[in-house]
């Protein structure tokens, strides 16, 4: 059985089982990118859709490992909502902190993160959302969103300590030395322009093609460095991140607000999300944008119309959407 021939038949096969369109969409990607890499590696691609065994068998235990008990892990990842709602309120209600008290949401994914993942992977993937509770923090309470925006440029260096090449582990030291050294230079020297001390993250930039932090898939498979720089989505994305960087710039300037101009930065995800769906026709669900609008009118109805204690709601957008969207 050939590839495509097997990926057909499983779809197939989950759909009998009433498998749900979105879980049957996630186990045939799956086992196209476990078929892959096998050939990539050298193996036949025959022989080796024969080792994983019968469409049948496969679908019986993906429905069997539906239907047994949870986990204690997978009950604290579905219990983690509850908590982080308790926590929001508490905050919001007894301290008037409904901001920061969102960040509380952060630890659904913190908690599914850290206790699914191991490792090196877990580390790489935690850091941008601790780096982003504790970036938050830190502005809120002490009005410091630059320099410590910066932080964000340590999530490459977790991607290179994740490295298996020893050579990169190596060269994880050198995005901590351009963060420390660019808040070095904020207090030490505030007479330099920012493009003066921008430079210390020039070191960074061939790094973080290596780091893994930025992932392309190029003809299916996942990029090299090289072919990084011939996908279209690339292009975008870099056309939306100098649009966006531009446009933050000239906010700042005008009304000295670091914070909630940062969201124009959301540009960038929701940008590539649109790209996929409307030019490269894929299949991107409603749901995936979702949390970028909940997050644009949290923030701007919570700052502009001191609206934090009610539009916290926005967030509820994301499961309805869900649910109304999802077709078996």
């Amino acid at each position: 059985m050939r590839k495509q021939d097997f990926l057909e038949a499983l779809d197939d096969a989950l759909h009998e089982r009433e498998f749900s369109k979105v879980e049957r969409k996630d186990i045939v990607e799956d086992y196209q990118a476990i078929i892959e890499e096998a050939i990539e590696r050298g193996e036949e691609e025959t022989e080796f859709i024969q080792k994983l065994g019968s469409v049948k068998e496969i679908v019986r235990q993906l429905k069997r490992s539906q239907q047994r008990p949870k986990s204690s892990r997978e009950k604290w990842i579905a219990v983690s909502p509850f908590m982080a709602l308790i926590v929001f309120f508490l905050l919001g209600f007894g301290w008037d902190l409904w901001h920061p008290a969102w960040l509380s949401f952060l630890g659904i994914p913190i908690t599914a993160i850290a206790l699914e993942t191991k490792g090196k992977e877990r580390l790489l993937a935690l850091s941008p959302l601790v780096i982003t509770v504790t970036f938050i923090l830190i502005g809120t309470f002490s009005g410091l969103w630059d320099p410590f925006w910066s932080l964000y440029v340590l999530v490459f260096a977790f991607g290179l300590a994740a490295s298996k090449a020893p050579w990169l582990r190596h060269t994880s030291v050198i995005p901590v030395i351009s963060v420390a050294g660019y808040i070095g230079l904020f207090y030490l020297y505030p007479q330099l322009s920012w493009w003066v001390t921008m430079l210390v993250f020039l070191p960074v930039l061939p790094l973080v093609f290596f780091s893994g932090v930025i992932q392309v898939h190029y003809g299916g498979l996942p990029a090299t460095w090289l072919d990084f720089f011939k996908t279209k989505t690339f292009w975008v994305s870099l056309l939306l991140l100098v649009t966006t960087s531009a446009v933050y710039a000239v906010l700042v300037w005008v009304s000295g607000m670091y914070h909630p101009t940062w969201l124009v930065f959301l540009a960038i995800p929701v940008g590539v999300l649109l790209y996929g769906r409307l030019v490269r026709k894929e299949d991107i669900p409603l749901v995936a944008f979702m949390p970028f609008i909940a997050l644009l009118v949290f923030f701007l109805v919570g700052h502009f119309l001191d609206g934090y204690a009610y539009s916290w709601l926005a967030f509820l957008a994301i499961p309805i959407v869900a649910i109304l969207t999802n077709q078996d």
